[in-house]
């Protein structure tokens, strides 16, 4: 079955930065076999939106206050049924101080 048949891989967008998660919004809601199912700003409602939505795939900002603790394989493990392939990546920027 492919992404586009099933609706598309479903996306959970997690900053604290309102705008960031808008700007992930746009570009992701211009490509067609993606879908934003739900924005948190925290990691509390992350993973509530995580097991209320059940996305294919979690964009977080991991630097954001308790972003760590949500990134732990033990926050999403609760998921009733497993995507069929797990992956995970993390990105970090900082500015020189």
């Amino acid at each position: 079955m492919t992404a586009a048949r099933t609706g598309g891989i479903s996306i959970l967008l997690v900053d604290d930065h309102p705008v960031v998660r808008q700007g992930y919004r746009r570009v992701l809601e211009h490509q067609d076999d993606f879908r934003v199912v739900a924005e948190a700003d925290n990691a509390a409602n992350a993973y509530r939106a995580f097991k209320s939505h059940a996305p294919d795939v979690v964009v977080m900002d991991i630097s954001m206050p308790g972003g760590k603790a949500a990134s732990k394989p033990s926050a999403t493990s609760a998921r009733a049924t497993p995507p069929p392939a797990s992956s995970s990546s993390a990105c970090t920027a900082k500015r020189p101080r």
